[in-house]
């Protein structure tokens, strides 16, 4: 595994805040009762999480993966040796992958599912996505307009600028790099620059963790792969 999942990892990972929640309807959502889903051959592995207490969740990570399972193709062989052939697996211990697990973060009229989605097609390296889902007291899914408009997208990123430059040089600090090297490299960053620009495909991973509004920023958006992902938490009301 590398370094940049490892850092993608330890950051959904970490524990979020979470307001507890008594009132119907999103105290349903809050019980958290979660199915596995499992396929497993000799060229392909799924492993999918999800919550049995939403319908919603659950068809949009299941039509994520349905995706996936047309752009690869994965389904369309019968023996392993067809499939590795037409795949271009060759390695033997190698097999596409499709996992996805999610961890709640609320508000306090909101559940948001991330979900962390890790994908493997045989290339260079693995994939990892975060793909948020909120949900309010009507069990309706949040459009991301709405928990971030637009029109503060120019304000928002001034604000990550900042917080990100500081996460970028601990990072890259750890990789073994001297301050003279991070001073030349961050004020020549280019992927922070275009990753942080106030285009709605910049911002379109955000959801709600108590009085936070939070940015994941996705491989390659800020930084190269080998910087992971990074996330930001604003106050809702700086913005």
């Amino acid at each position: 595994m590398t370094v940049g999942v490892l850092f993608s990892y330890y950051n959904f990972m970490r524990p979020v805040k979470v307001v507890e929640i008594k009132d119907d309807p999103l105290s349903v959502l809050n019980a958290d009762e979660q199915g596995n889903f499992v396929e497993n051959t000799t060229w392909y592995e799924t492993k999918i999480t999800y919550p049995k207490n939403s319908q919603l969740v659950s068809d949009k990570i299941f039509a994520s993966y349905k995706n996936f399972e047309t752009e690869t193709g994965i389904k369309n062989y019968t023996t392993d040796a067809e499939a590795r052939a037409g795949l271009a697996i060759n390695v033997p211990e190698l097999k596409y992958s499709y996992y996805a697990k999610y961890k709640l973060a609320t508000s306090t009229n909101t559940v948001t599912y991330v979900y962390q989605i890790y994908t493997f097609t045989g290339g260079a390296h693995e994939g990892t996505a975060i793909v948020p889902v909120t949900i309010n007291d009507k069990l309706e899914e949040v459009p991301v307009e709405l928990i971030l408009p637009s029109n503060k997208l120019e304000k928002v990123s001034q604000l990550v600028r900042a917080d990100l430059t500081a996460q970028k040089r601990e990072r890259l600090k750890s990789f073994g790099m001297t301050e003279k090297e991070l001073d030349e490299f961050l004020s020549n960053d280019t992927f922070l620059e275009d990753g942080i620009k106030p285009t709605r495909d910049n911002y379109n991973a955000v959801w709600l963790e108590g009085e936070n509004i939070v940015i994941a920023f996705q491989q390659y958006q800020v930084g190269p792969y080998v910087e992971g992902i990074y996330f930001v938490k604003i106050p809702k009301n700086q913005i």
